[in-house]
């Protein structure tokens, strides 16, 4: 039940906190094998151990490249970037939360796991958020190499 997430829906259901559980399934359980079971988990506090514990388990240096047009193609071997891009996709609600992260994301070689990145981004800066030095520089370095001409778009109007 805990694998499908259904266990979950129905401790949702009933009022029962499932973040606590969640990040200690992850913690004992091989994480990259459920990166959907993220979605669980809805306080601050919780999404910030995640990510603790994201930046601490996931080689994030390995899932950096040269951007390329390629999707990843979500197979056992990317288990890694299907974590990556799970994540950083989550964080849009939680405003500074995951900046490694997003990081991460912005050099990865798959332009959907950048736009990810850049999503998440823009939603954080419409709730007011302030775009720290180092995601300007990596935003910057990205707009010079970035592959496809709507990312730069979006990339340019990120930095305005």
């Amino acid at each position: 039940m805990i694998k499908d997430g259904t266990g979950y829906d129905i401790a949702k259901y009933l009022g029962i906190n499932t973040d606590e559980y969640v990040l200690k399934y992850l913690e004992t359980n091989n994480f990259l094998e459920h990166p959907y079971i993220t979605y669980y988990i809805s306080k601050k506090e919780n999404i910030e151990k995640l990510v603790l514990f994201i930046e601490k388990n996931l080689p994030l240096e390995k899932l950096k490249g040269l951007p390329t047009n390629k999707f990843n193609q979500r197979t056992a071997k990317d288990k890694e970037f299907i974590f990556l891009d799970t994540i950083i996709r989550n964080l849009g609600n939680y405003i500074g939360i995951g900046e490694n992260l997003i990081i991460c994301a912005l050099n990865s070689p798959y332009v959907d796991i950048r736009y990810g990145a850049v999503n998440t981004l823009e939603s954080w800066k419409e709730k007011g958020y302030i775009l720290s030095n180092e995601i300007i520089e990596n935003i910057k370095k990205l707009e010079k190499l970035e592959v496809d001409e709507e990312l730069k778009i979006k990339l340019n109007e990120l930095l305005k």
